[in-house]
């Protein structure tokens, strides 16, 4: 049968083209020795959606985006590399590394140990204590009490009332302040209006633009 033979001839032909092609990794060809489903690009993560009114939260997963919803009552993040977002928190602690988490509006206290993490509170917050490094946290109004201990952490907030910052390299800008504190050195703090009714300074070359009232 000419034709079978003809037939068997080409397809052994194509396999072979096949192989060859898949070994030099020409795009369009399976890999020798993978399936089809490992070759398939992943979708872009989604958000895994969280009811917030259940109860607390702890995140510990790494690597992943989450968003709150509902009325957050106390926010645990421990996971590496997460983005989360919620709409407010009565407490938030954040200690995972290089986290970022995002609130809506206000945060009832922050706690922040985790490296790199970057926080934006729409609202208000009550009362800020960190002892991270190379961290970023911006305060869109008010915040009443910020304690900062670490190392390069970059603070931005509106009207605060008590700001105590131990540690070196901190930088940190407000609207207004009417208590400062500082021990430690190479801090930078500005406070753009308004007269600080104390500020104590102790250590070398901090840089403190703040007015006083005295």
């Amino acid at each position: 049968r000419p034709a079978s033979g003809a037939l068997v001839s080409r397809l052994s032909h194509r396999l072979s083209t096949l192989v060859i092609a898949a070994s030099l990794g020409i795009p369009g060809t399976l890999a020798l020795g993978s399936s089809a489903t490992a070759l398939t690009s992943p979708a872009a993560a989604s958000a895994t959606t969280i009811d917030c009114s259940r109860g607390s939260v702890k995140i510990s997963s790494s690597f992943g985006t989450y968003r709150l919803e509902g009325a957050c009552g106390k926010v645990t993040i421990t996971g590496t590399g997460v983005t989360v977002s919620l709409p407010s928190a009565t407490a938030l602690s954040v200690t995972g590394s290089n986290a970022t988490v995002r609130v809506a509006k206000n945060v009832g206290k922050a706690s922040i140990t985790g490296t790199g993490v970057n926080l934006k509170v729409g609202g208000s917050l009550g009362t800020l204590k960190t002892d991270a490094s190379n961290a970023s946290i911006t305060v869109k109004k008010k915040l009443k009490t910020a304690r900062i201990e670490g190392a390069n952490t970059k603070l931005r907030a509106g009207k605060t009332t008590t700001l105590v910052v131990r540690g070196s390299g901190n930088h940190v800008k407000v609207t207004s302040l009417r208590s400062l504190r500082v021990v430690g050195a190479n801090n930078y703090v500005k406070a753009a209006t308004g007269k600080a009714k104390t500020v104590k300074v102790t250590g070398t070359d901090n840089v403190i633009k703040v007015r006083t009232s005295r």
